[in-house]
């Protein structure tokens, strides 16, 4: 019956998502993928693109990295990795990531925080206090240079809400 019903649906195979475990990682963005279940009886794949569906992602997969592939159109020639594994799975952090836009990319006003490198570093913004230690002045043209070191005010508490200027900007 099995028989049968591949040669009369032969992308029958195809149309489901299947786990693997990343084999190599390739220069190009692409990565050589082991079925995790050996018993199921799937091929290797190779040069297997991730398309993570989310616009502007782009991510490295760390080798060993447990994956789900599907299959564009149920055709053989053109899988890709759909998804990575849960927290906790091999692999789940990548490598790398980046977000890129080619306006701005925005975290919500509900968020309670933004935590970028694990969150040790503090971004001073417009309006925030701070401390200024072993700082020197310098003289200008109609302006001044102050050099010294800065550090966040933590005894001071900051008004709730955006600072005075109304937004914060970033970029490094």
């Amino acid at each position: 019956m099995a028989a049968i019903i591949r040669k009369a649906i032969p992308w029958i195979g195809y149309a489901a998502i299947y786990e693997y475990s990343v084999a190599t990682v390739n220069g190009d963005g692409t990565y050589d993928l082991r079925a995790v279940d050996i018993t199921a009886g799937l091929p290797p794949l190779s040069n297997v693109p991730f398309k993570p569906g989310i616009p502007g992602l782009t991510t490295t997969l760390q080798a060993g990295s447990f994956v789900y592939v599907g299959f564009i159109n149920h055709r053989a020639d053109r899988p890709f990795i759909v998804n990575v594994a849960a927290p906790g799975d091999p692999g789940f952090t990548p490598s790398s990531s980046q977000v890129d836009a080619s306006g701005a990319i925005t975290v919500g006003h509900a968020s309670s925080a933004v935590n970028l490198g694990g969150g040790y570093a503090r971004v001073l913004r417009d309006g925030d206090p701070i401390n200024m230690i072993a700082a020197t002045v310098t003289p200008g043209a109609g302006s001044g240079v102050v050099k010294g070191f800065l550090t966040f005010d933590n005894t001071a508490a900051p008004a709730p809400g955006p600072p005075p200027t109304g937004f914060w900007t970033v970029k490094a």
